[in-house]
């Protein structure tokens, strides 16, 4: 229920004859209250629902396209619009012109082109590959040419409309700015198809450059069409032999960097998901019953030196390591390699084999010892 702001008494609709009673019309009731309502929000719904579904006659359709003819929405309405129709499915959605309602609706259509228009505009749009009906042709030449420009300018002249950015500028609104980038956009594709990758062949962008290229693709979706034809591009590249040699060298200089090193191990880990497997996790029991909470599972990639990853790690300050080592993995490597790898980075490693599980003292007191040593 809506309050009428004159007399205050309550009312679904104030409809004309309510405001007769105040000698005043409904354009001079909006100047008065320009925030006033004049349909209560359940009545405009109840409204809605009985409209729900219901086709208009051709003169109603008339009457209502000579009443909006002209008439600007301003950008709040079309903000409204916009949103009252987000999420809503489109009637014809999945139907072809096997459905009688597609059907119906294509008729009225060309019932209007060709009201409108006349036959020149009653097969709409031509298809992709069509050849149309006035190449080569001139009004010099063909009677029909200058029969159907004189029709547009006629209908132009008649029918005048005032564009829907006239007066806007992209600083006062986003649709000109958007519009305004789509169309340059698309003209710079046109200009540089074919072009790109010729002027700045071996050119080394700057930091400052690299960043904004990185934010401007961010959050990019590509079509899936886009997405083939790189697929379909780096396949070929890639399957090249002096392209697969020169990613190796650069892989090989790389890989020479310590940091570089460490971080590809950690992704390769994390990716694999790495666990202690069956020996890991009875050594990782035997260590916190001999030496309780000294030493961590790091075989994960939770510590990673200079491209090595240990197994177990010290956790209270002691710059110690314990690796174990597979009788058939390992075999015939020399652990003092480890050792000394290690070694130059400061940490104290034992190396511990498979084999020396099963005699569960002697690895104990292995242990002690390790741990005990200053």
């Amino acid at each position: 229920m809506i309050s009428c702001e004159i007399c205050g008494e309550k009312l679904e609709m104030i409809s004309y004859s309510h405001l007769k009673r105040h000698h005043i019309s409904a354009k001079d009731y909006r100047e008065k209250f320009p925030h006033a309502q004049l349909v209560s929000d359940e009545t405009r719904a109840k409204m809605s629902m009985i409209r729900l579904g219901h086709i208009y006659s051709l003169e109603t359709r008339q009457k209502i396209s000579r009443a909006k003819k002209g008439h600007i929405k301003s950008p709040e309405t079309c903000r409204k619009l916009s949103e009252s129709h987000l999420g809503l499915t489109p009637w014809n959605k999945g139907l072809t012109v096997k459905d009688q309602r597609v059907r119906k609706n294509i008729e009225r259509r060309r019932e209007t082109i060709l009201r409108k228009y006349g036959t020149l505009y009653l097969g709409g749009r031509p298809k992709k590959g069509t050849i149309p009906w006035n190449r080569g042709l001139t009004k010099n030449t063909n009677s029909k040419i200058e029969e159907s420009a004189k029709k547009i300018k006629e209908h132009w002249r008649n029918n005048k409309r005032i564009p829907w950015n006239k007066n806007l500028t992209k600083q006062v609104d986003e649709r000109v700015k958007a519009y305004g980038m789509k169309i340059r956009e698309k003209k710079l594709s046109q200009n540089l198809k074919g072009k790109i990758g010729k002027w700045n062949r071996g050119r080394k962008a700057s930091e400052e450059a690299r960043r904004k290229m990185s934010q401007a693709r961010k959050n990019k979706r590509f079509s899936a069409e886009h997405k083939k034809n790189l697929s379909c591009a780096l396949k070929e590249i890639c399957s090249q032999p002096a392209h697969r040699q020169k990613l190796s060298e650069i892989r090989k200089v790389l890989w020479m960097n310590p940091s570089y090193r460490e971080k590809i191990v950690k992704s390769v880990l994390k990716s694999v998901c790495a666990k202690p497997n069956k020996q890991e996790a009875l050594l990782s029991r035997v260590l916190q019953k001999v030496v309780p909470n000294e030493y961590l599972y790091v075989g994960d990639g939770s510590l990673v030196i200079a491209g090595k990853c240990p197994d177990f790690m010290n956790v209270n300050g002691k710059k110690r390591l314990i690796e174990l080592y597979g009788d058939y993995w390992h075999r015939g490597e020399n652990p003092q390699e480890r050792i000394a790898y290690f070694k130059q980075f400061g940490f104290e490693t034992l190396v511990i084999w498979e084999h020396e599980l099963k005699d569960m003292d002697y690895l104990a007191e292995k242990i002690i010892t390790f741990n005990g040593e200053n």
